[in-house]
């Protein structure tokens, strides 16, 4: 008969291999860095241990709903049927929100940025930018924006 594995055996392997592991309470529900200041507290039944995985973050960032992408040959793909976990080797992220710009002329003469992040906007009608003379742009331009 095997014995049953301790509850934190895959965070203590990781930290025996001297890898990362993040810990969490009920406490404190948010998985933090273990930083080599002291002993972890593996037999702490108030403390939850796991091996921090390469692609921590945007692994939390899709269990909290967020879209990943991944990338192949520098093109950055929607993430279907695949995942950090099952393919480390793939660059990973999280998908970057998009902004359009486009420069238009203001009635001034000067030169003016109209802006969106939806992208039912990107179309030719100015109603929303009161100063508008005429595009200087012809079309709008896409921007990835971190965070």
């Amino acid at each position: 008969m095997n014995p049953t594995p301790h509850r934190n055996a895959a965070a203590i392997h990781a930290y025996a291999d001297g890898k990362p592991i993040q810990y969490r309470s009920q406490t404190f529900p948010e998985w933090v860095d273990f930083t080599s200041n002291g002993s972890p507290a593996f037999a702490s039944l108030e403390l939850e241990w796991r091996p921090k995985h390469k692609w921590q973050r945007v692994i939390d960032a899709a269990a909290a709903g967020k879209a990943i992408q991944y990338e192949v040959d520098g093109i950055w793909y929607n993430e279907m049927l695949r995942s950090p976990v099952a393919n480390p080797d793939l660059e990973w992220r999280i998908r970057p929100r998009l902004q359009w710009t486009r420069l238009y002329l203001s009635r001034k003469g000067e030169p003016e940025l109209a802006w969106t992040e939806d992208k039912a906007d990107l179309d030719d009608d100015p109603c929303d930018l009161t100063s508008f003379d005429r595009w200087l742009d012809d079309e709008w331009r896409e921007h990835e924006l971190e965070g």
